[in-house]
C-alpha cells in the first residue's frame, strides 16, 4: 500500500496544540463555575457580581468555538491517504480510527482550491462524504488524484 500524507503538521504539534485548547477551555469553564458560586454568595445589590459574572463567559465561548473549530477542522478530518490495488485507506488522528474504502465504493473525488492555501480533498463514497485537512502544497494531493480518479471511471 502506497500511502500519502497530504498535510505537513507534525503529529506531536497538533496534538501539544488540541491539548492546550481543551484545558484552556476546561479551565475557562471551572474559573466561571467558581465565579458563579461566588456571585451567589454575594449581596444580590452588589455592583460588581454584574461585572464578574460577563468576564468568564467570553472565556468559556472562545474555548467552545476553539475546541469545535480544532474538532471539526483537524481531528474529524483525514490526514493521509493509503493507496491499494483494491482499496484505498483514509488516516485521521486520534479519535477517529482509519477508513478503508473499497475500490467500487468511490463515487468521486475532487480537490477543492482555496485562495490562500492549496485547499482540501474530498472523497466521496455511496453511504459518506470524507473531506480532508487543509493543506498548502498541492504535490501530494495532486499524486493522490491522479492514482483514485482512475479507479472511479473504471467502476462507471
Amino acid at each position: 500500500m502506497k500511502f500519502i500524507v497530504l498535510d505537513d503538521f507534525p503529529l506531536w504539534t497538533t496534538y501539544l496544540l488540541g491539548l492546550l485548547v481543551l484545558c484552556s477551555f476546561l479551565f475557562a469553564g471551572i474559573m466561571l463555575l467558581r465565579s458563579l458560586l461566588i456571585a451567589s454568595g454575594n449581596s444580590p445589590g452588589s455592583r460588581t457580581r454584574g461585572r464578574r459574572g460577563r468576564q468568564p463567559w467570553f472565556f468559556v465561548i472562545a474555548g467552545a468555538l476553539a475546541v469545535w473549530f480544532l474538532g471539526s477542522s483537524m481531528y474529524l478530518r483525514f490526514h493521509s491517504v493509503g493507496i491499494g490495488p483494491r482499496e484505498i485507506e483514509l488516516i485521521f488522528f486520534w479519535p477517529r480510527p482509519p477508513v478503508s474504502i473499497g475500490a467500487d465504493d468511490l463515487v468521486d473525488v475532487k480537490l477543492l482550491r482555496a485562495y490562500r492555501t492549496c485547499g482540501h480533498m474530498e472523497i466521496t463514497t455511496r453511504q459518506e462524504l470524507f473531506r480532508s485537512v487543509n493543506f498548502k502544497k498541492c504535490e501530494g494531493a495532486k499524486e493522490a488524484l491522479k492514482e483514485i480518479s482512475p479507479r472511479i471511471h473504471a467502476n462507471s
